[in-house]
């Protein structure tokens, strides 16, 4: 087990020898002494670890719903918007014969272009943006005397497309955490 605190291994303290009390093993840290200052009735504490625990299992069915959602839900809509011409010329554009073939040309390639974009996304950190400097007087209206602006718009963009590919790999991550800290 590790600390919360500062990750090193945590010792474990011995239970007192009485038969009429079952006191839980407790851990503290050697290092940053966390684990030493919490009190002897622990009973509520538990009770309280049990319900941050039932959180952060919802929390993290929360954040697959919205991962799931931002990796499937471009895929339907690319399959479904040649049907929203259906209102065009059918001489000129036939739209079952292009939802066909978008069906055919996405299955292995979006979830290859998916997968590498997501790869992206865990490999390199996300830009970080100074929101005071945006633009003249702390909007996004361009400055003309300075570029840093310029550069921390381009800044936001590349956070803004980075964003979803952040949020599947958050959604693994703490899916890993919550699992490890199950075991």
């Amino acid at each position: 087990m590790r600390c919360p605190r500062c990750n090193h291994t945590m010792t474990r303290t011995s239970a007192p020898s009485s038969d009429s009390q079952i006191i839980p093993p407790k851990f503290y840290c050697d290092n940053c002494g966390w684990g030493k200052e919490r009190p002897d009735n622990d009973h509520i504490t538990d009770q309280a670890d049990e319900v941050s625990s039932a959180a952060r299992w919802g929390k993290v069915i929360g954040l697959w719903v919205v991962s799931a959602a931002l990796v499937i839900v471009p895929y339907m809509l690319l399959l479904k918007i040649p049907s929203l011409f259906g209102g065009a010329d059918p001489a000129i554009f036939d739209a079952e014969a292009a939802t066909a073939r978008m069906a055919d040309m996405l299955n292995p390639t979006y979830w290859i272009i998916a997968f590498t974009y997501i790869l992206i996304c865990a490999t390199f950190n996300p830009p970080t943006v100074d929101w005071q400097n945006m633009g003249l007087f702390g909007t996004t209206i361009n400055n003309p005397f300075t570029y840093s602006d310029n550069i921390n718009r381009k800044k936001f963009v590349i956070l803004l497309l980075m964003l979803p590919g952040t949020i599947v790999v958050l959604t693994l991550k703490a899916t890993y955490r919550v699992i490890r800290d199950a075991v």
